[in-house]
């Protein structure tokens, strides 16, 4: 009979997956943001992990339909505060969100201005060029150390997007098993790469 119960549970963890890697996740309380907060989380990511970003570089608070967005023309970072205080983000959240958003000024660097105009305009008109773009500035924070928290904002994003987005966001973004993935692969190479 344990046997049955046991096996009943491997295949719901399976099956709810994404609902297991909520409940596993939420390690802060949610709260409220002024903006002071969200800058000094800002300044402390550009100076402990993104010090390699230009100096041109700013952070904006704007209401938009989205959570954040960064620009490589600007390079501006734009943060709806309004949006995070509604759905309550968690500060390890808030951090996985700026991680991606300077991942993508990361990004942008690597390019010349004209290449970064290029890359916006692939960007807004291929959903694989998106997906791209996207993904890699995952990957970026990830490198680093931001995978736990960019798990935690891939949780919030998804609470927080209409249905029409949600469809969108799944195709475009990875999900937080995914994230977990490339951390624990992450984790492995490193360990080797110790050990070599």
């Amino acid at each position: 009979m344990s046997y049955s119960l046991t096996t009943f549970f491997i295949f719901y963890f399976l099956a709810t997956g994404c609902l297991f890697v909520q409940a596993a996740h939420q390690s802060q309380a949610p709260r409220q943001y002024s903006k002071a907060d969200i800058e000094q989380i800002y300044n402390e990511l550009r100076q402990s992990s993104f010090d390699d970003i230009s100096e041109k570089s700013r952070l904006v608070f704007k209401k938009m339909k989205i959570f954040g967005m960064s620009s490589p023309v600007s390079l501006r970072i734009y943060i709806n505060i309004d949006k995070i205080n509604k759905y309550q983000w968690p500060e390890d959240a808030v951090t996985g969100l700026l991680a991606h958003e300077l991942s993508h000024m990361v990004s942008y660097q690597r390019r010349s201005r004209l290449g970064g105009m290029f890359y916006l305009w692939n960007y807004s008109f291929s959903i694989a060029r998106e997906k791209k773009v996207e993904r890699e500035a995952d990957e970026i924070a990830i490198e680093r150390g931001y995978g736990k928290e960019l798990v935690q904002e891939r949780i919030y994003q998804f609470k927080g997007e209409d249905t029409r987005n949600i469809k969108k966001q799944n195709k475009i973004y990875y999900h937080p098993e995914d994230l977990e993935g490339m951390i624990d692969s992450m984790k492995s190479i490193r360990h080797m790469n110790k050990n070599e």
